[in-house]
């Protein structure tokens, strides 16, 4: 059976045998026809920026996080994975909760951006 690099990519992040089958179930384009060329595709750009995921660069945005460079994967990978969540019927707590904590960084980025000009420790870590 044929697997696509873009399978073999996402089949490398999954830790678990259940993580691995999900994965192949739902990007085998060919078993599953809800799964659109688009959301693979943008899933697999998304898996090929991982390398954005450099948490040196997080202080660099200075409270905040829009500035951070790996902001844009970021949110396009968790709007990826909801979109695939809504298709399926499936609740993913764990992106709620990430969603929220974004949302909340970004409402309180003034406080963020005080705490860092100030260098209060207290406040870069908890960004």
């Amino acid at each position: 059976m044929y697997i696509s690099p873009a399978v073999k990519i996402v089949l490398e992040n999954a830790k678990t045998f259940s993580e691995r089958n999900e994965v192949v179930e739902l990007l085998l384009e060919n078993k599953n026809p809800y799964v659109s060329n688009t959301l693979v595709t943008n899933l697999y750009k998304s898996v090929l920026d991982k390398s954005y995921i450099d948490f040196g660069n997080i202080p660099e945005s200075k409270g905040d996080l829009t500035k951070y460079e790996g902001y844009k994967n970021m949110m396009e990978v968790i709007s990826i994975v909801k979109e695939l969540s809504e298709k399926y019927d499936t609740k993913i707590p764990e992106l709620n909760i990430v969603e929220t904590t974004i949302e909340n960084i970004i409402t309180y980025r003034d406080i963020f951006e005080k705490g860092f000009k100030m260098n209060k420790s207290f406040i870069i870590l908890q960004y």
